[in-house]
């Protein structure tokens, strides 16, 4: 039976090659499709979820009133995460944790006491950092790699770099810092960090080192640190945060903050927060991308079943002439059940092959480094969708057409209910209201991201790099000559900048200007509310750092060296003078950390957070020492390629040669910002697009179906003088209506949710007519060149051969 049911199937893939095409095109389109977002979505969920205690270690946030709403904020104080473990019963451990953020994403430099430097993501943790979290150590005791001042535990990685041997505990490396440098002793070796951990870091220092130079850590006045808590097993979360919400009042019953505990792993995926509470993060994509591919999967699933039906009823007079000779209802209905399931395996196969070869390609897409292994439930799914879709696509051919009589068999007749049409109607209006959905969300969100990419800043990012100073010293290839110079003569090396040609201008600064800056509310100012802090973005910059980024002047003037009291200044935004209100603001006195200081300058508006959010208010401050050691530069535009040789020179002679120069170009900085989003776009798009031909793939196939039950009615119309143009435009009309009302449909759901995207934007495009008037004629267009084809070679067929069982 086995042999004959495949003889059969390789038979009928011969005679109908073109619907055995589209059925395999359209199914392994859309598990592609499936697969590709199946192995997206699984990344994103393992993030962060590979701690062995991830069920019990949770970050400890910040919630902090403002005339804006409440601002939710990871940095915390310094003492918090010692003050949980004693007073918390449900707190087993805690640490600690300045992470690379901090430094603004600045990479430092170690050394192994030679010439050999080499640029390093730092960050400093509490002692048991490494028993609460599962970063497994090829060398060293999770429990005493950090019990000691001047220890470091390094990656494998790094310990190959620096001595050519993971196994590097006892070994003496220098980091290269003005504050924090020194010789540390390796007492710990980590294995290579997955690729689904959202730290990412090649050297851990102990807190200890980073609290002796900034006692303000100890102040529970001050929010730097990153707090992490290992509570006891089955505590209750929320009645933890209950307890802790307002523990900082026992400190200071004045403090306005409060404090939220999240699960570690959560925080990836659930980021936002709105007034204070989570609201969503990239979990929204993670269900966007889930729903297109249940979308999808649902389309080329009944599309398949669709054609299937379609290819059967051209088979009638076949299960006739087998009925005739004594073949039995239930090897009928094997026989279309096992053709379905070989047809929906031979798709699979297709398409976990295409998934091979394109998942290079998918990657450079996403941003991921995905692969394609044959996971548990993957395989289980597959099997799944292959039993579930060739059963239902095989079923109900198999028991309409099993059931016919033989005299119906050998006449070729269907009875009137045969394919479900109002169902199959309904299939095609559902895929069109996807696809218009689909077709209006890519427009808007590329209209969206062109918006952004044009959006003026208030400063210009063009034509600047920036990068970080590192640590100065004189080019003797000595490590200890760098760590003795310091960084007190930061200006020097501005200046030489300044004086190379194709050079605008050069500044140093504190922050990266694209959503990296530190926040406080320790203003005061005449007038103030003493109910509720204002919270202001500060940024530390030197002398021309306003004139680099060519920011406007509003009032006032800006730092200068004419002036010898320069840092007892400061200089606001609009936004900031706003939020004060305070009127003719220069010559003023604010009080800034218990110091005063006078307004000398009022800049326009500009923007360093993410478009999400409108102008932050903001302050700056003068700052010409190592505490602000990012430089920028302004390069004459057309001159980049040898401005960049020039600067380069100018680092190295000044830094020792061996040092590596690297920089980067804030324009792209700017774009980063948005790099999910622009991923989704692209992926939207070549879903959408996919989307599409499975729809039309699935409207080709009802065109079948519906001229080969009207084959008949065709012939009749030509015999009593209609013409082939007629009976054509007869034929596409009906589909031209369910297009329509699939527009009808789809533009006010589309209209609708990219207006809720928009609104997570404080500055977004307007939504245009066209946008939705263009996305419903594309796809009443497509429709109608999918349908025309199969329309036309229906109205030219011969008469004769639709009547002649009559």
């Amino acid at each position: 039976m086995l042999k004959h049911n495949l003889k059969l199937f390789f038979r009928n893939i011969g005679k109908h090659k073109s619907t055995f095409l589209i059925n395999v095109v359209g199914m392994s389109t859309g598990l592609v499709c499936a697969l590709f977002i199946t192995l997206w979505v699984l990344d994103e969920l393992s993030v962060d979820r590979f701690h062995e205690k991830g069920d019990r270690l949770v970050q400890i946030l910040q919630n902090l009133p403002t005339p804006n709403g409440i601002e939710t904020d990871e940095a915390t104080q310094g003492p918090l995460a010692s003050a949980l473990l004693d007073e918390f019963p449900e707190v087993v451990q805690s640490a600690t944790v300045l992470d690379n953020s901090w430094f603004e994403g600045e990479k430092f430099l170690l050394s192994d006491g030679g010439n050999r430097f080499f640029k390093s993501v730092n960050q400093f943790a509490g002692k048991d950092y490494f028993n609460m979290f599962t970063f497994p150590l090829l060398y060293g005791n999770p429990s005493e790699v950090l019990a000691h001042t001047n220890s470091v535990v390094i990656s494998e990685e790094m310990a190959q770099k620096l001595f050519k041997t993971t196994d590097a505990v006892g070994k003496t490396l220098e980091w290269l810092h003005d504050e924090y440098g020194g010789s540390y002793t390796v007492s710990g070796v980590f294995k290579k960090l997955p690729k689904n951990s959202s730290a990412q870091f090649d050297a851990v220092f102990n807190m200890e080192v980073f609290i002796a130079q900034n006692e303000d850590l100890r102040d529970w006045r001050d929010s730097d640190a990153k707090t992490y808590v290992l509570l006891k097993p089955n505590t209750d979360l929320t009645a933890f945060n209950t307890k802790i919400k307002n523990f900082l009042k026992t400190r200071n019953e004045n403090f306005p903050e409060t404090y939220l505990a999240q699960r570690y792993y959560e925080r990836y995926l659930h980021g936002n927060y709105e007034n204070g509470v989570v609201a969503g993060g990239r979990i929204q994509y993670v269900r966007l991308f889930s729903l297109i591919a249940l979308l999808i999967l649902i389309i080329a699933c009944v599309n398949f079943i669709n054609m299937a039906t379609a290819k059967a009823s051209t088979r009638i007079k076949e299960i006739g002439v087998k009925k005739s000779v004594g073949a039995k209802r239930k090897s009928l209905m094997l026989q279309f059940v096992m053709e379905s399931i070989m047809m929906v395996t031979v798709a699979i196969v297709i398409a976990l092959f295409v998934v091979k070869l394109l998942l290079p390609q998918f990657n450079g897409i996403s941003g991921k480094e995905l692969t394609l292994s044959f996971d548990p439930n993957l395989i289980l799914g597959i099997v799944f969708i292959t039993l579930i879709t060739g059963i239902a696509a095989g079923a109900y051919p198999a028991l309409y057409l099993s059931g016919l009589s033989v005299l119906n068999g050998l006449k070729g007749q269907l009875l009137k209910s045969f394919g479900g049409n109002f169902a199959r109607k309904g299939l095609v209006i559902f895929q069109f209201v996807t696809s218009v959905i689909l077709i209006v969300s890519v427009v808007i969100v590329y209209k969206q991201m062109d918006f952004i990419q044009d959006k003026n800043l208030g400063f210009n990012r063009n034509n600047v790099i920036w990068f970080s100073s590192g640590v100065m010293g004189a080019d003797t290839g000595k490590a200890e000559d760098v760590k003795e110079m310091g960084t007190t003569d930061i200006e020097n090396f501005v200046q030489l900048l300044r004086n190379t040609p194709g050079v605008v201008n050069a500044s140093n600064f504190r922050h990266t200007m694209m959503a990296d800056f530190g926040t406080t509310t320790g203003l005061d100012w005449s007038g103030k509310d003493t109910e509720q802090d204002a919270l202001f973005a500060q940024i530390a910059g030197g002398y021309d750092f306003i004139e680099t980024l060519q920011m406007e002047l509003k009032e006032g003037r800006t730092y200068s060296k004419k002036f010898k009291t320069e840092k007892e200044k400061i200089i606001f935004n609009e936004a900031a003078i706003a939020q004060m209100g305070m009127k003719d603001p220069i010559g003023k006195v604010i009080n800034l950390w218990g110091e005063d200081r006078e307004v000398i300058g009022v800049v326009k508006d500009f923007h360093i957070d993410r478009l999400y959010k409108k102008v932050l208010p903001v302050f700056m401050t003068l700052s010409d020492t190592g505490f602000a050691s990012n430089i920028m530069v302004r390069m004459e535009p057309g001159t980049t390629t040898a401005t960049l040789g020039r600067i380069k020179k100018v680092y190295q002679d000044y830094f020792l040669s061996e040092m590596p120069f690297e920089f980067n170009f804030l324009d792209e900085n700017y774009q980063s910002l948005y790099e999910s989003e622009r991923r989704v776009a692209a992926l939207s798009k070549y879903f959408a697009g996919l989307a599409i031909l499975i729809s039309c793939l699935g409207l080709f196939g009802l065109a079948i179906f519906t001229s080969e039950r009207r084959k008949k009615e065709i012939s009749i119309r030509k015999v009593l003088g209609q013409s082939a143009a007629q009976v054509t435009v007869m034929l596409s009309s009906e589909f031209a209506k369910l297009v329509l009302i699939s527009v009808l449909i789809g533009l006010p759901i589309a209209y609708l949710l990219a207006k809720n995207w928009l609104s997570g934007f404080a500055y977004h495009i307007p939504l245009q007519l066209w946008y939705f008037l263009g996305a419903g004629i594309a796809a009443l267009a497509i429709a109608m060149l999918t349908v025309g084809s199969q329309a036309i070679r229906a109205a030219n067929n011969n008469p004769v051969d639709g009547l002649r069982d009559e």
